[in-house]
């Protein structure tokens, strides 16, 4: 059996694979509601992700839709030999976002 997932998990995974995520479709899940999603993203920003928000009316009301622009980039460790040692450098690749 796979272990639940954590909001933030759920919230990352929403955004990776359609691209957006809003405040009322996580206010009303069947289960688990998640309520703080400004705060999910707020941490997300601050693991590198690049989101949009834009707030919207609709026949529902007011919603605020989180849209994913850039992922953190991807880090890759090469060992290369610099003067006769063997040094380990951090490459980042890029993380666009393709719509």
């Amino acid at each position: 059996m796979k272990p639940k997932q954590t909001q933030l998990e759920r919230i990352k995974g929403k955004l990776k694979r359609d691209g957006f995520i809003t405040r009322n479709e996580c206010i009303n899940l069947p289960y688990n509601k998640i309520t703080r999603l400004s705060q999910y993203i707020m941490l997300l920003r601050q693991q590198g992700y690049e989101i949009d928000m834009k707030e919207v009316r609709d026949e529902k009301g007011l919603d605020t839709i989180y849209t994913l622009v850039k992922k953190p980039a991807e880090k890759e460790f090469k060992i290369i030999e610099r003067n006769g040692e063997r040094v380990a450098i951090i490459v980042n690749k890029n993380a666009e976002i393709q719509h």
